[in-house]
């Protein structure tokens, strides 16, 4: 067939668009893009998790592209790194992709597909339900490949309907890498089949309670499984057997209500097992454990022998209270603003020994008093004057010059970084590193990660830190709390990219004389040393003894304990740690306090700190020089003696319990409030874990507290967490005594006896006061004395700081 050359304009653009839809045709695609952990789309607001995607490329040949996650920003967004991640696509392929990603700032998202830059598919928008408020709102994990087993909906119970957020997941959307596991408050093992989950996906949830997270074996037939896999450390029992049974009297014992599966005809599972070394037994039933615990790392871990299903509660009556025990993990909310500081001081410029300030001091105070007594004796007091500024000036100058020598050192660029590595014999290590490169001028880097286990991003905002500095405002506390403010912006996000699995931040831009901050997260199958360590609690004081230790590397440059309610330094001799006594500081050294902060845990730790010049956790970058800190962060034995329990002021920790008092979410022990009228402020307080069946007999709360203008007088009010939902059960009659004469207050208990600043609660109204998960209720009544005042009065005479706040109880410990 020949063509006339008339013919040929008719042909060309024909042949044209057959080619550019043939190349259209073949161009990979990105398709069903999701952001989210497991089934559910809710996902804490600044959090880690899971971005799933799935890639075509229809083509017979190989491409190379590079799959970006966006974000719809809004007028709040606070971006602080953008992820990619480059994939080899295997030719006519469709790829299911996941990757670990921040969801930051904004509740609609879109993966986009690039190949030599240009894009070349798009997907849907995919929306996420931003959850906000940090620790207020919980969010539990499920874990099971069976559909016949579930928690149920306790997210719908009244308790929980508004800060309570479940979700399951099975082996194919289990996540590959503990960061993602980080944003739930519990993790909960019901029946998964192990033979389809990989060993990183297993790594995961072990690292996930390693480094401060609460799991808990939740199904008989799921923990006897456990016991065969890398989890069988974790288990606080050795799994024996299943049985059936149709009652529980030790329930019946602790709960009169408890309807036994008698009563309707019905049998369930439970698991005979012995404790494990190390664990703590809750509550038995016969001769095998029914709830038992163990610290594993800096995290807890919590088994039934009863599944704590809706299927097998739901008609007993105690349903909720279970859930209570099991579920709810109450900590205080955990902030980088200490982390920060820490970065900022090592990046910034040094701070002198007293010493050399006082060398420093003389040289600038005595050549001063030489130059205003010459002008004295020659009576020329202007020239002595000029002499004194240009004298004054100079040493300014020189002084200056010092610090900024010290702050780089002759070098250019300054990395510092905190490495907090938390240690396991059994399940390896977990790091969580910080860290903050200073340039004295505007310079770029790219920074790899070690491998392909780990994950890197920006410093992420604190969750809730709007409202918390709203709070903050005009309370007298100090501003170097109130950091990442919720309007900041960042206008270079990190880019945080991903090739062939391995982590890196290409192009990290640092302005002159500023600094820029970033995260690593780091899995490793060997722990890099391990200390033994106990500590004994007695009604006179807690005593410290150090164990055996391996692999600890030169000399341990600072020691402590860190505590629920604060941090206990240690003694160290030549380097190394001898038993002690132990209290908690009153001014904790800030790197101590930076550990305190972020890791908002149940059980005490033992934290080790030495300085180096390079984090052995990031390759070395050349001409750059290091200031690094390195933290190994240890669990303790611990030894409550007899059935007698004491839980001293140490052990306790103290939240934020409702909207009045979130004002102090920062530091619930010691703030400044301005009162305005009578108030009340509520906080909760936990006990640990291992007296969660424990009757109080007495209970202490420490409050020091001053009142500037005298106006104030403030109360310690005890009440059960009920209270807060405005339950009428909760309403209780008030104890009153001629001690504490107070007017009728409905739901809340009066302190018996005063001595100082310590308030005692005793009696029967104490003794179920504390809940399951641990927990009461500390109510503050500010009362006015003189209301009539003008507003400027009121500035003078209406504020109060707490400068103390503390609780500890006493009673029996009997097992049901």
């Amino acid at each position: 067939m020949y063509l006339h050359r008339h013919q040929l304009h008719k042909v060309i653009p024909a042949l044209l668009c057959l080619l550019a839809a043939s190349s259209l045709l073949s161009a990979p695609s990105v398709q069903r893009a999701r952001l989210r952990t497991g089934f559910s789309t809710r996902v804490k607001d600044q959090s880690w998790t899971d971005l799933r995607a799935t890639l075509v490329n229809p083509d017979p040949v190989s491409r190379q592209v590079t799959i970006r996650l966006v974000s719809e920003d809004s007028f709040f967004a606070t971006k602080k790194a953008v992820f990619e991640y480059q994939v080899s696509l295997p030719p006519s392929c469709e790829l299911d992709y996941a990757a670990e990603a921040v969801a930051e700032g904004a509740e609609s998202f879109r993966a986009e597909l690039y190949e030599k830059g240009e894009r070349v598919g798009i997907s849907d928008n995919f929306l996420i339900e931003r959850v906000q408020g940090g620790r207020q709102k919980k969010m539990v994990l499920a874990i099971s490949d069976k559909d016949d087993i579930s928690l149920g909906a306790i997210n719908q119970m009244p308790e929980y309907k508004r800060n309570l957020f479940q979700s399951t997941i099975s082996a194919r959307c289990c996540p590959s890498h503990y960061s993602v596991f980080s944003s739930y408050d519990c993790v909960v093992i019901l029946r998964p089949d192990f033979k389809l989950y990989s060993q990183r996906q297993m790594k995961a949830i072990s690292d996930y309670v390693l480094s401060g997270g609460r799991l808990v074996f939740a199904d008989p037939q799921g923990s006897i499984d456990a016991a065969s896999t890398s989890l069988a450390p974790l288990l606080p029992v050795k799994p024996l057997s299943i049985r059936s049974s149709n009652g529980c009297k030790a329930l019946k014992s602790y709960f009169p209500a408890f309807r036994e599966w008698s009563e309707a005809g019905r049998y369930v599972d439970f698991l005979d097992s012995i404790p494990a070394e190390g664990a703590t037994l809750l509550m038995s039933d016969g001769d095998s454990p029914l709830f038992c615990s163990r610290n594993f790392g800096a995290g807890t871990v919590l088994f039934s022998a009863l599944p704590l299903t809706e299927d097998a509660f739901r008609d007993s009556g105690i349903w909720p209270d279970l859930v209570k025990l099991a579920y709810i993990n109450e900590l205080e909310n955990d902030s980088t603003s200490a982390t920060i500081e820490v970065l900022d001081a090592l990046t910034g410029f040094s701070i002198p020994s007293p010493a050399e300030i006082r060398n420093r001091l003389l040289l600038v105070v005595i050549p001063m008093a030489l130059i205003i007594a010459v002008g004295a004796f020659l009576r020329k007091g202007a020239l002595a004057w000029a002499a004194l500024a240009i004298f004054a000036v100079s040493m300014t100058w020189h002084m200056f010059g010092i610090a900024s020598s010290r702050s780089a050192q002759g070098s250019q660029t300054l990395l510092a970084s905190l490495d907090m590595v938390f240690c396991s014999p059994a399940a390896g290590a977990v790091t969580k590193s910080r860290y903050s490169f200073f340039s004295k001028r505007d310079s770029t880097l790219d920074i790899p990660s070690l491998g392909d286990r780990s994950v890197l991003s920006g410093i992420p905002p604190e969750t809730g830190a709007f409202l918390a500095n709203m709070g903050r405002m005009g309370t007298g506390q100090n501003t170097k709390d109130m950091s990442q403010p919720a309007f900041k912006s960042i206008s270079e996000p990190i880019e945080s990219k991903k090739i062939d699995g391995v982590a890196s931040i290409s192009n990290l831009r640092i302005k002159s004389n500023a600094s820029r901050q970033f995260q690593q997260l780091l899995s490793s199958h060997k722990s890099p040393a391990y200390a033994e360590g106990s500590i004994s609690y007695t009604d006179t004081g807690i005593v410290f003894s150090p164990g055996k230790s391996s692999g600890l590397e030169g000399k341990i440059e600072q020691a402590a304990i860190i505590l629920p309610a604060g941090v206990a330094s240690l003694r160290l001799e030549n380097g190394k740690l001898s038993k002690c006594g132990i209290s908690l500081d009153k001014t904790p050294h800030s790197v101590f306090n930076a550990l305190k902060k972020e890791n908002q845990l149940q059980a005490p730790l033992l934290a080790l700190v030495w300085r180096g010049e390079e984090s052995e956790y990031l390759p070395k970058i050349e001409d750059v020089r290091g200031n690094c800190l390195k933290s190994l962060i240890f669990p303790l034995r611990e030894d409550f003696g007899s059935d007698k329990i004491f839980v001293p002021f140490e052990l306790t920790s103290i939240i934020s319990a409702d909207n009045s008092s979130r004002m102090f979410v920062g530091n619930c022990r010691n703030f400044t409030v301005l009162s305005q009228d009578d108030n009340e402020y509520r906080f909760k307080f936990r006990v640990p874990e291992q007296f969660a069946f424990a009757k109080a007999e007495r209970i202490a709360v420490k409050l020091d507290y001053v009142s500037e203008g005298g106006n104030i007088e403030v109360t310690p009010f005890l009440s059960p967490t009920s209270s807060l939902l405005g339950d009428p059960a909760a309403k209780q009659k008030n104890w009153d005594n001629k001690k504490n004469p107070v007017q009728s207050r409905p739901g809340k208990i009066a302190f018996k006896e005063r001595s100082g600043d310590v308030f005692v609660f005793s009696g029967e109204e104490v003794r179920d006061l504390i809940d399951l998960s641990g927990s009461a209720i500390v109510v503050l009544d500010a009362r006015i004395k003189k209301k009539d005042l003008t507003a400027g009065q009121k500035l003078r005479e209406n504020q109060w700081t707490v400068k103390d706040f503390k609780v500890s109880v006493s009673g029996s410990r009997k097992l049901p």
